[in-house]
């Protein structure tokens, strides 16, 4: 023992290692928990189930509350590489945690110490299974060969960089194109297949081109018949390819007549079904729907949003060889009334599958199940190319990827960038990407980005390159434009406050209204700037998920307001890209919660999928990046991140005043400033049940008006502020200061 001068006890207070802490929750349950459930009372979490169980009562219930979910799970990953703690199937089905030997013994004696923050720091424990492992390949280099080609065809491919002529004189068997946003992959495609008719001798019959929407499809034809105008060369979707092959030879997979169903016939089927089981259609869609998802929208539009759902849980019931069996385990932590609606729905999906096959019906998920089917049982059938060209294949799913081996038979060709696969829901995963790479792949890769600025590039990369803690394979891009650009971030005040802000920025702006998007994560996200929109006549063209309108163009005098999935392919000078908390990247509130938990594809890291949705939204902006949020940012813009912010919230707010209130002398700006710092100040105190000097004293107040700070650097110089409530409150003073 040891004491203290006075002859006190000494008593050395130790932390808990983060391991033990886990180990204990586990000792301390009367029964085993899922990953998930277990990991949302390490954070403190309080909802029904936890609830329900008991588990808020428990002593390290919020024990681990400063870390988000996707770290909890990968720590909790690396105790079982360690072998403290093991999965285990309860009654043989459901995958719960329990202590292993090892664990019980390190437990009861510690000899380990492992710390979250140290431990995801550590390359060497992350598990393969959150992180996977580097994929082993080369970028194929440019050759003396090459350059002679690249010489040869100046007139045809001077226009490109040697990245990209590369990528179209190479004739391997096996082909890869990782192609970084605006790198210039369509006209890459295109003159390829030009490439390959008009200096190779490939005949156009031979040659198939897939990609995923109508719109790239029609898009691609143009520009082919552009560089081929008497060829005719075979363009298609997937679900275009399918539909064709199945009209001609799918008599011989169904023994009868199948069509596609039209829109009307598929609805008119949905509605039968809901009646069938007792609804009508009003007091179904208020159960499907929670009442903030209701409020302001009339039945037809939420009768939409809710096909657009129930297509994903179709095709999920579809692709499941037992799928009331997958769907009762998808749904066994649900809460009841969740349960009870999600059951519902799973009967709608039987009842529907059932009266398609009556009318001899198929749907688009069908189309990709059934050709596969056909060319397998009757391979006779099969259409084959010894080309085949694949755009934007990080969106494909393992379906699609089986079609595509099924019709190439010799030569392949696919495109896609991983830091923009942003569909893990319908089956899409990055990693579809690297398991495509072998010893016989020829990559390239397309770093030149010639859509955005160099801030607008530098700022995306960043954001990317955080990706599994910098473990990963971007080549960061480089853009080709000289002429400056902007990326701002800026707090708001409140959801209102942050709308008006963006509307009141964009009238302001001189470029063309179509040249303008305002981006969010969530259709909610959209509804405060749609109505002070609608208040000031300012016309917009909405895109989300289920909109109907998708395919139509912004018209001039009408800015785009859409979510990010909805947006993807697109770009615009000036984006806006609205509500970047904590709560939309990664996502919390989600707009289709069934899908999510009928539907979604598992084995998958969604946290790392929310950051490449994000930067999706920023690689839309030619220009212009304006960043905006309320509360807490989003993880993902650390302060590595905005080390790349170009413009404070104080230039982008004073640039939007003086073209408010030109006339406005220094002196009022100054006498509205003093007001709104000392109205911030004592609503901060009330909160903190403090007084307002504790916040700053007055002295520092005026110290802030005579010195007008711009960064938490500049804070350093107000008289009365020290570095801890810089750290407090800084961000705050500042926004509060230049708003």
């Amino acid at each position: 023992m040891e004491f203290n001068p006075d002859g006190t006890l000494k008593v050395t207070k130790r932390k808990v290692s983060d391991h033990l802490i886990v180990l204990r929750l586990v000792d301390e349950l009367h029964f085993s928990l899922g990953k998930k459930l277990f990991v949302d009372v390490l954070r403190g979490e309080e909802n029904t189930r936890i609830k329900k169980l008991d588990l808020h009562k428990k002593i390290y219930h919020g024990a681990l509350g400063g870390y988000d979910g996707d770290e909890l799970l990968q720590f909790i990953e690396i105790l079982i590489v360690v072998g403290f703690i093991e999965i285990e199937l309860q009654k043989g089905k459901y995958p719960v945690l329990s202590m292993t030997k090892k664990g019980k013994e390190e437990l009861n004696d510690s000899k380990e110490e492992f710390m979250i923050d140290a431990s995801l720091k550590n390359k060497d424990l992350i598990p393969s299974k959150i992180i996977p492992p580097p994929v082993s390949f080369t970028v194929a280099p440019i050759t003396s060969a090459d350059k002679e080609i690249f010489a040869a065809c100046d007139f045809f491919l001077g226009q490109f960089t040697n990245e990209q002529k590369k990528a179209i004189i190479d004739s391997s068997v096996r082909q890869l194109c990782i192609a970084g946003a605006g790198s210039g992959k369509t006209s890459v495609l295109t003159h390829k297949i030009a490439y390959l008719v008009k200096f190779l001798g490939v005949s156009p019959e031979s040659i198939l081109a897939i990609t995923f929407t109508r719109k790239a499809k029609q898009e691609m034809i143009a520009r082919l018949a552009e560089l081929l105008p008497d060829v005719i060369i075979k363009v298609e979707t997937f679900n275009s390819f399918a539909e064709k092959e199945l009209l001609k030879k799918g008599n011989q997979l169904y023994g009868k007549q199948k069509r596609m169903a039209s829109p009307k016939e598929f609805f008119t089927l949905v509605l039968k079904a809901i009646a069938s089981i007792g609804f009508d259609l009003d007091t179904f869609l208020n159960h499907y729907f929670l009442a903030r998802e209701r409020r302001g929208k009339e039945q037809r539009e939420l009768f939409f949003s809710f096909l657009y759902d129930f297509r994903a849980v179709l095709d999920t019931y579809l692709s499941q060889d037992k799928p009331e069996e997958y769907f009762a385990t998808r749904m066994q932590d649900a809460v009841l009334t969740e349960k009870i609606t999600a059951q519902n729905i799973v009967k709608l999906a039987k009842i529907v599958i059932a009266d398609l096959e009556h009318e001899g019906l198929r749907t688009y998920s069908d189309q990709i199940i059934d050709i596969n089917r056909l060319y397998q049982e009757h391979p006779q059938t099969k259409e084959t190319y010894p080309w085949v060209l694949v755009d934007e294949y990080q969106d494909v799913n393992p379906l699609q990827v089986k079609l595509i081996h099924l019709v190439a038979t010799k030569n392949l060709f696919v495109v896609g960038d991983p830091r923009q696969s942003i569909y893990a829901w319908r089956g899409s995963n990055p990693q579809i990407i690297y398991d495509y790479i072998t010893k016989e792949t020829t990559v390239v890769e397309l770093t030149t980005n010639f859509r955005s600025t160099e801030s607008v590039v530098d700022f995306s990369n960043e954001l990317i390159g955080q990706t599994n803690r910098g473990r990963h394979f971007f080549t960061p891009l480089s853009s080709s434009q000289s002429r400056p650009g902007l990326v701002s971030f800026v707090k708001m005040g409140s959801e209102e406050g942050e709308a008006i802000a963006v509307v009141d920025q964009i009238k302001s702006m001189a470029c063309d209204m179509s040249d303008i998007f305002v981006l969010s994560r969530t259709n909610k996200g959209l509804d405060k700037i749609r109505d002070i929109c609608d208040q000031q006549s300012i016309p917009y063209l909405l895109r989300t998920d289920e909109k109907q309108e998708r395919n139509r163009e912004a018209r001039e005098q009408e800015i785009t307001l859409s979510t990010v999935h909805a947006i993807k392919g697109l770009e615009a000078e000036m984006v806006f890209v609205v509500g970047a908390t904590m709560n939309n990247y990664p996502c919390k509130t989600k707009d289709h919660r069934f899908v999510d938990l009928l539907a979604a594809k598992e084995g998958y890291d969604q946290f790392e999928e929310e950051r490449r949705i994000l930067y999706v939204a920023c690689t839309r902006a030619k220009k212009e990046l304006r960043i905006s949020y309320v509360g807490a940012p989003s993880p993902f813009l650390n302060e590595q991140v905005l080390k790349k912010v170009t413009h404070s919230a104080r230039e982008v707010l004073t640039d939007l005043s003086s073209t408010k209130n030109p006339k406005e002398t220094s002196v009022e700006q100054i006498t509205r400033q003093r007001s709104g710092l000392k109205r911030w100040r004592f609503l901060e105190s009330q909160e903190r049940n403090i007084p307002a000097y504790m916040i700053f004293s007055d002295r520092a107040l005026e110290s802030l008006l005579d010195l007008q700070p711009l960064s938490t650097d500049e804070l350093d110089s107000v008289n009365g502020l020290g570095k801890v409530k810089i750290r407090e409150f800084g961000r705050d003073i500042l926004f509060v200061l230049h708003s």
